[in-house]
């Protein structure tokens, strides 16, 4: 099985993501099947990211209580789940490019959350009550992950997330 959406964030991308396994917490790993270009605005500046092909995700970790509203594979959501697990994985430190250019981007995980799960659903149309729902849930149960992935080496964060599929 394949999952494929078709997404608008100023210019058309399709989302193509397989399955690859389970993690410890029973929710399904997906794979980005093919790479995912990605514009956003920070600070007045707008920036391409590319998420790659062979990037994991498990979408978006939506605590139970969030679940009959909004799905990890939400729609409206995906794609910003997808970039939310690449900032996180990376530490808020990005290559992006911007004019041509390639440069990092360091940002801070207040930074990250409000980019990627507020600023880039509201200007892209999801809905105040959705973005309501998934902005605080993440704030809340995020910190954790950020703080395992910003102690780990780059090398380990892979294997890491390879290590938990079943």
């Amino acid at each position: 099985m394949v999952l494929l959406i078709k997404w608008w964030v100023k210019l058309a991308s399709n989302i193509i993501l397989s399955p690859i396994g389970r993690n410890g917490e029973d929710r399904t790993i997906w794979e980005v099947i093919k790479p995912i270009n990605l514009f956003f605005s920070f600070m007045g500046d707008t920036y391409k990211a590319i998420i790659h092909e062979g990037f994991l995700t498990d979408g978006g970790s939506i605590p139970s209580i969030g679940e009959p509203f909004i799905s990890s594979t939400d729609p409206d959501y995906l794609l910003f789940f997808l970039f939310h697990d690449l900032l996180y994985e990376k530490s808020g430190r990005i290559l992006v490019f911007k004019n041509g250019r390639a440069d990092i981007l360091n940002l801070t995980r207040a930074q990250a959350d409000k980019i990627s799960l507020w600023d880039m659903p509201k200007r892209a149309g999801v809905p105040y009550w959705k973005r309501a729902i998934v902005y605080p849930a993440v704030v809340i149960g995020g910190g954790k992950a950020w703080r395992k992935m910003k102690s780990l080496k780059r090398g380990q964060r892979y294997k890491m997330l390879r290590k938990f599929i079943k």
